[in-house]
């Protein structure tokens, strides 16, 4: 008789006094073979006592798709903390960490919300205007109306060439480098380390081969934006060097001299129309009369601005970042609108202190600052939000993000 606890025996065949008992943690064998298929395996005289029923299914030899089922898991498991890091930085580079973690959906209702206050605003304004136009003489009603009627086509032109580019331009897939840092900090995340960064060098190499410097046209629009000859002619010497694989020698330098060479010339290029649409903004609604026409230069100024820093890198925003910009553009409009109240109330206060019986009704100059104070605080207030809806869009843009 065979004794199903042979595998604990030191003495094969020799029986023992007490054995071990069968336990849930035992590991479960293959099912013994027949006595008649089993006799078949044995020699001469040989018999069964001593040979084990069979080995753990678990110590059994790995199999091709043991291996590759490991493998597949292994795989998912580093690409899930992949982009958990990745995630967890995109955090931190955001306006507000906290809403980066919301849904396109909420983004969307974000933005539905904003563009409708925004209208409401506009409606309002405009009827207010309208009346006021009213009352005054035809000629300034003429006027009032040319005024109004540039001030529409502005904002239209913008949208319809902001949606013109996003419509023909590449969607920016960024390359992320503290999240590629963060992998190769962790040895049993290297190997994805290592092939996401081949990944993001293909991706930029392809970029650099699309973007259009052979292309007089485009480069004829970007000498409008303020690309220079001698700027033009970096930007080549740099993409050639670049896609030039015979001076290579790690990922991480050719990035460090994409990020310099290339990229870092096109970030110049874009921060001098932040800078141009900035003081334009400022100056326009430091003289504007009314609230709407405040909110429609900022949205006018907003869009081709958008459309300029799309223009220079030739790339477009993903779906949450173009909500994202849009929602900016929107609140920052409606502010621009509500400072014109703020603006007539220091107005007010300013001109209190310069009245006949102010503190201040003997200072002249100081008569002449309180006009014109309200309205440089206007225009500078909407010089810094256009320049922060600038940064905000460069940071989306760049192909390569520290």
């Amino acid at each position: 008789m065979t004794n199903p606890h042979d595998d604990f025996d030191d003495h094969p065949g020799l029986p023992i006094g007490l054995q071990p008992p069968e336990s849930a943690t035992t590991p479960r064998s293959a099912p013994r073979m027949p006595p008649e298929d089993a006799k078949a395996f044995l020699r001469g005289d040989d018999s069964e006592v001593g040979i084990p029923e069979a080995a753990p299914q678990q110590h059994a030899p790995l199999s091709d798709a043991d291996r590759r089922r490991i493998f597949e898991q292994e795989k998912a498991a580093a690409l899930a903390e992949f982009k958990a890091i990745e995630a967890s930085l995109a955090n931190e580079s955001t306006p507000f960490n906290w809403l980066a973690g919301w849904a396109n959906p909420l983004l969307g209702a974000l933005l539905l919300g904003l563009s409708g206050v925004l209208g409401v605003f506009l409606l309002a304004q405009g009827m207010s205007l309208l009346r006021t136009l009213e009352a005054q003489p035809i000629g300034i009603q003429y006027a009032g109306y040319v005024v109004l009627g540039l001030c529409a086509l502005a904002v239209m032109v913008a949208v319809v060439r902001l949606l013109s580019l996003y419509a023909r331009m590449r969607r920016n897939q960024q390359v992320q480098i503290r999240s590629l840092q963060a992998l190769q900090e962790r040895n049993h995340l290297r190997w994805i380390a290592e092939s996401e960064k081949q990944r993001a060098v293909e991706l930029l190499e392809q970029y650099l081969r699309e973007f259009p410097l052979a292309d007089r046209q485009e480069m004829r629009r970007l000498q409008n934006l303020g690309l220079t000859p001698e700027l033009q002619t970096q930007l080549q010497s740099a993409r050639d060097r670049l896609l030039d694989r015979s001076r290579r020698s790690t990922t991480e330098q050719w990035m460090n001299e994409f990020r310099s060479d290339f990229q870092g010339k096109l970030d110049l290029l874009a921060w001098e129309r932040i800078n141009f649409w900035a003081k334009r903004t400022g100056v326009v609604t430091a003289v504007s009369p009314n609230g709407m026409v405040d909110s429609a230069a900022m949205l006018a100024s907003s869009f081709s601005m958008l459309g300029d820093l799309c223009h220079i890198y030739q790339l477009r925003t993903n779906r949450a970042g173009t909500m994202w910009l849009f929602s900016q553009v929107f609140f920052q409009a409606f502010l621009s609108g509500q400072v014109n109240d703020w603006e007539k109330l220091t107005e007010d206060q300013l001109n209190h202190l310069f009245s006949p019986h102010g503190p201040l009704y003997e200072a002249t100059v100081a008569r002449v600052l309180a006009n014109v104070g309200s309205k440089a605080a206007s225009g500078t207030l909407n010089y810094f939000l256009l320049r922060r809806l600038g940064r905000t869009t460069v940071a989306l843009l760049q192909p390569v993000r520290a």
